[in-house]
C-alpha cells in the first residue's frame, strides 16, 4: 500500500510539473524571450488540449475564467517554413484557428514600428475574430504573432469574453 501511495504521489508532482513555467523554460531561454505573467489577474497554467487545428506548447488561463491564452514557441530552425516566412505561417493559423463560416469579419492589422519595438521583433500582425469551437469555447480570439531574425516566432492565440482583458505576456528580450 506505501508503495502505491509513492507511486501516486509521484505521479501526481511530476504531472503537476508540467503545468507551470519549466514545461516551456527551455524554449524560452533559447529564443532569448522575457515572459511575464501578470499577477493582478490571477492567472494559471493549464493542461493542454490536443487539436488538429493548432499544436501549442502552454496554456495559461485566468483564474476567473474570463479568459485563457494558447503558446506556440517556434524556435529558429525548428521548422524552416514558420521561421522563413513567418507571414505565412501566420495566415495559415489563421485560416485553422477561425471557423469556416462566410459571415464572419476578421481585422487582420499588421505591427507598425513602434509595437515591434515594444516586442523587439523584426515583423509583427495581430487578427481579431470568433474562434473555431474546436480551439475554444470562448467567443473572441486575438491572434498574435511576431518574428525576430535568428530567434524565431511566438504564436499566443487570446480567447477571451472581455478585450480589455490581455495582457501581454511574452517579448523579445533587447540583446
Amino acid at each position: 500500500m506505501l508503495i502505491l501511495t509513492s507511486f501516486l504521489f509521484v505521479f501526481y508532482v511530476n504531472g503537476q510539473r508540467d503545468l507551470g513555467i519549466e514545461s516551456i523554460e527551455s524554449q524560452l531561454d533559447e529564443m532569448n524571450l522575457a515572459f511575464d505573467m501578470p499577477t493582478e489577474n490571477a492567472f494559471k497554467f493549464s493542461k493542454l488540449r490536443k487539436s488538429e487545428f493548432f499544436e501549442y506548447d502552454t496554456r495559461i488561463r485566468a483564474r476567473s475564467n474570463e479568459m485563457e491564452v494558447l503558446i506556440a514557441l517556434h524556435p529558429d530552425g525548428k521548422d524552416s517554413l514558420t521561421t522563413l516566412f513567418p507571414h505565412l505561417e501566420f495566415q495559415r493559423l489563421l485560416a485553422n484557428l477561425s471557423p469556416n463560416d462566410d459571415e464572419q469579419n476578421i481585422m487582420v492589422v499588421g505591427w507598425r514600428a513602434q509595437k515591434l519595438k515594444e516586442r523587439n521583433a523584426d515583423w509583427g500582425a495581430e487578427a481579431y475574430f470568433k474562434p473555431r469551437k474546436d480551439i475554444s469555447n470562448f467567443p473572441y480570439l486575438k491572434l498574435i504573432g511576431f518574428y525576430r531574425e535568428g530567434q524565431g516566432m511566438v504564436v499566443m492565440a487570446y480567447c477571451f469574453d472581455k478585450p480589455d482583458m490581455v495582457p501581454q505576456l511574452i517579448s523579445f528580450q533587447e540583446e
